[in-house]
C-alpha cells in the first residue's frame, strides 16, 4: 500500500473539531489508497488531521475497513446510519455529539446513481423517489439534526457534481438530484449565515474511484490501467485523472479556517474538464 502520508498528511490543523463524514464507508478492501472513494478519503484526511471523525454509512464491514486507515494516526468513531430516514440521522447526530461532544463540520458526501444507464424521463418511479431521498433529501435532515449542535463558526461542505451543469447522457435523475443539491446549499448558506456557519459544495469531476472504475469497465474486456489512463486524457485539461483525495483536500479547505470568509459557493474540482474547449 502507498503510504497514507503522500496523500493525508498528519497534522493539528482540525484539533478539538469534530466531524460528521457520510458514505464514509469503503466499498471494498482497500489495497490500493490512491482510488479510494471520496468519502474515505475525507474521513481520513480530516482524521490524519485532527477531527475527531463520525464516519457515517449503512454498512458497518465498509466503516471498519476506513476505520482501519485512520487507525493509529487519528480517532474516529463508527456510526451506521442510512440517511434516508430521519430517525437514523437524528441518531447518527445524537451519536456523535454524546461521543465528541458536539458538531463543528458536516461533510454530505453520500450519493446515489443508476446501476445502469438510464433517460432521465425513463427512470423507474421507485429509482426517481430513491435517487432524490438519498441524494437531496438526506442531506437536509442530516443538516437539519447536525445544526442543532453546531457552534457558531461551523461549517457544511455537501458534495454535488459537475453532472449538475454538464449533465451526461444515460445519467438519469443522477444529474437533477445534484443541481438540487447546489440550490439547498445556497438556501442554507442563506439561512445559517447569520449564525455564522458556513456552507458550501464541491463538485468533482470524473475522479478515479471505485464507483468509476465499476461503471468504465463496463463492457470493457481492456486492463484497467488502460481504461484509467484513456479516461483521464479524454476528460480533463491536465491529462491526468483526480482522485478521492483530491476532493477530500477541497472539503478540508472549506471546513478549515482559512475559508472564514467563503460560503454559499460551489467549489468545481475537476482537472479542467468543465473549461471550454
Amino acid at each position: 500500500m502507498t503510504d497514507l502520508t503522500t496523500f493525508a498528511p498528519i497534522s493539528d490543523r482540525f484539533a478539538g473539531r469534530v466531524a460528521i463524514v457520510t458514505g464514509g464507508g469503503a466499498a471494498w478492501p482497500v489495497d490500493d489508497i490512491t482510488t479510494v472513494g471520496t468519502g474515505v478519503a475525507i474521513a481520513t484526511l480530516l482524521a490524519r488531521q485532527g477531527a475527531k471523525v463520525a464516519v457515517l454509512d449503512k454498512d458497518p464491514e465498509a466503516i471498519e475497513r476506513t476505520l482501519e486507515l485512520i487507525a493509529g494516526d487519528g480517532e474516529a468513531l463508527a456510526v451506521e446510519a442510512d440517511i434516508g430516514s430521519e430517525e437514523s440521522c437524528a441518531a447518527a447526530v445524537a451519536a456523535t455529539a454524546e461521543a465528541f461532544g458536539g458538531v463543528d463540520f458536516l461533510v454530505n458526501n453520500v450519493g446515489l446513481i443508476a446501476p445502469e444507464p438510464v433517460s432521465v424521463t425513463e427512470v423507474p418511479d421507485e429509482l426517481w423517489d430513491r435517487s432524490m431521498l438519498v441524494n437531496v433529501k438526506g442531506m437536509a435532515l442530516m443538516s437539519r439534526h447536525a445544526l442543532r449542535h453546531m457552534p457558531a463558526g461551523g461549517a457544511i461542505v455537501n458534495i454535488s457534481s459537475i453532472a449538475a451543469t454538464r449533465p451526461h447522457a444515460a445519467h438519469g435523475v443522477y444529474p437533477v438530484t445534484k443541481g438540487a443539491v447546489n440550490s439547498l446549499t445556497v438556501a442554507m448558506a442563506v439561512e445559517h449565515g447569520p449564525r455564522n456557519i458556513r456552507v458550501n459544495a464541491v463538485l468533482p469531476g470524473g475522479v478515479w474511484t471505485p464507483l468509476a472504475e465499476s461503471v468504465h469497465r463496463r463492457g470493457s474486456d481492456a486492463p484497467v490501467a488502460e481504461i484509467r489512463a484513456r479516461h483521464a486524457r479524454e476528460r480533463t485539461l491536465l491529462g491526468t485523472d483526480g482522485t478521492g483525495w483530491d476532493i477530500a483536500h477541497a472539503v478540508a479547505f472549506l471546513c478549515s479556517d482559512q475559508s472564514r470568509w467563503i460560503t454559499a459557493q460551489a467549489l468545481v474540482v475537476d482537472g479542467g474538464a468543465t473549461a471550454p474547449r
